[in-house]
């Protein structure tokens, strides 16, 4: 059967709407991308406002609060880190882990060395951070990565300790 227009026609279409079915979630002009994507959340958006980014009452407030020292989870009034408001800054800087061998928690000025974002933003969840983690694995437990833009805000307010 000898090829026609309108046989290129219908394939030039069928490509086209197959082209326009893939995406790429890491393209912030995608739209169609942030269905699934965390940093769609207001809060996320929030974290890197110039008034929140690297702001320790604002990380308390919207991440270690609601997400670590809720009741039930991990980070409350318990034998590791605990991260309840009034506490957490205390339970974290220079403070040595229990679960990775000679590492510190937060590192003021140096996130990249700083337990607490490995543990938060680590490459085996396609995070930005390698090294040791600790035996207890990747932060939250069981679950996605928090935003970029939180995990920047912690990063930010980390190498801001520094200063």
């Amino acid at each position: 059967m000898p090829w026609n227009k309108t046989r290129t026609i219908v394939l030039g279409i069928l490509i086209v709407c197959l082209l326009s079915c893939i995406n790429d979630p890491n393209d912030p002009s995608d739209i169609t991308s942030t269905s699934n994507d965390p940093s769609s959340d207001p809060e996320c958006i929030d974290a890197i406002a110039e008034e929140n980014f690297g702001n320790f009452e604002w990380i308390q407030q919207r991440i270690f609060t609601p997400s670590c020292a809720t009741s039930g989870s991990c980070h409350t009034n318990v034998q590791n880190m605990d991260l309840r408001e009034g506490i957490a800054f205390d339970e974290m800087i220079n403070v040595p882990t229990t679960s990775i061998n000679n590492a510190i928690r937060v590192i003021p000025g140096d996130p990249r060395n700083s337990s607490l974002l490995i543990t938060i933003d680590h490459d085996s969840q396609n995070g930005r951070f390698s090294g040791d983690l600790p035996l207890i694995g990747t932060m939250p437990p069981n679950q996605d990565l928090l935003c970029l833009e939180k995990r920047q805000t912690i990063e930010q307010w980390i190498k801001l300790l520094n200063e």
